[in-house]
This record gives C-alpha cells, sequence and structure tokens, in this order.
C-alpha cells in the first residue's frame, strides 16, 4: 500500500505509486472534511485523537463502502474490513480503538 495524505484538494503520495480507487474514497473523505481550510483542520488532527478517530471513521467507512461496491466477493469484502480494521487500531493511530470495535464501526 502506498502511503498518502490529504492537504485541502490535493493528495499527495511520496511514493509515486497509483493508490487504489478505495484509498481514493478514504482521502477525499478527508478532503471533504477539511474544506477551506486544511491547516486547522490537520492542527486539530494532530492533537485531538478524538477528532482524528472520527475523521478516520468516517474515511474508513467511505473506503470500506467502496471496495464493496465493486467486489462481489463476501470472503474478499470480509478480508478487507479486517485489514483496514487493523489499520485503523494500530499504532498509526496510537491505538486509540480495538480491533473489534474499529471493525463494527467500519462496518456498520
Amino acid at each position: 500500500d502506498s502511503v498518502c495524505f490529504t492537504y485541502g484538494d490535493t493528495i499527495y503520495v511520496p511514493s509515486g505509486n497509483i493508490i487504489s480507487f478505495d484509498l481514493l474514497a478514504h482521502e477525499k473523505t478527508h478532503s471533504v472534511q477539511q474544506k477551506d481550510n486544511p491547516g486547522l483542520w490537520w492542527d486539530k488532527y494532530m492533537e485531538d485523537s478524538v477528532f482524528r478517530l472520527d475523521q478516520e471513521l468516517e474515511a474508513y467507512r467511505n473506503q470500506y463502502t467502496a471496495f464493496k461496491n465493486i467486489c462481489s466477493d463476501r470472503e474478499k469484502v470480509n478480508k478487507f474490513l479486517i485489514k483496514i480494521a487493523l489499520d485503523l487500531s494500530s499504532a498509526l493511530y496510537d491505538n486509540v480503538i480495538d480491533f473489534w470495535t474499529a471493525y463494527k464501526k467500519i462496518k456498520n
């Protein structure tokens, strides 16, 4: 997977790799969340773990929905959900949510 981030309406992919359609849905969510003040959004995102979790939950839900909408294989969809729930419950986001809670909140 490519590491990427959004600032305003620009998605940055330092590796130069093409990002997947589902990750694009995730990053577009952050673009919408940032509205016309990405600097303020990033300040709050970095300082407030509750805000960060809220923002990431919305982005991961949209990513999951994008994947689910084009993949009819239920096993692949569930494996994808497990993967992104593991991401959300990881040290990347300061372990602010456990795996099963992340799994349920992304799915619903």
